[in-house]
């Protein structure tokens, strides 16, 4: 592999990583706390809401799929009509 390459390969994960972190944060909101709450958040967290029956994780994750099949959805959509 040639520097200039390892340069923009390193270059290109740089970038995925800011994408990553900006995406995430975008899709979850704010979401750091001192490590000195771990365990209380993860309790917190645990706690399902009487009305959904859903703790903070299931909702979290059944936002994420949703946006994840939505997107996929509307590629297939657009896909076909180009």
């Amino acid at each position: 592999m040639v520097p200039s390459d390892l340069y923009f390969d390193v270059l290109q994960e740089q970038f995925k990583f800011i994408y990553d972190t900006l995406e995430e944060s975008i899709t979850c909101g704010w979401s750091w706390f001192p490590v000195s709450e771990l365990t209380t958040r993860l309790k917190q967290k645990s706690i399902k809401y009487p009305v959904t029956k859903l703790n903070e994780y299931q909702r979290e994750y059944a936002v994420r799929l949703s946006t994840v099949l939505l997107i996929q959805r509307r590629a297939v959509q657009y896909k076909y009509r180009c």
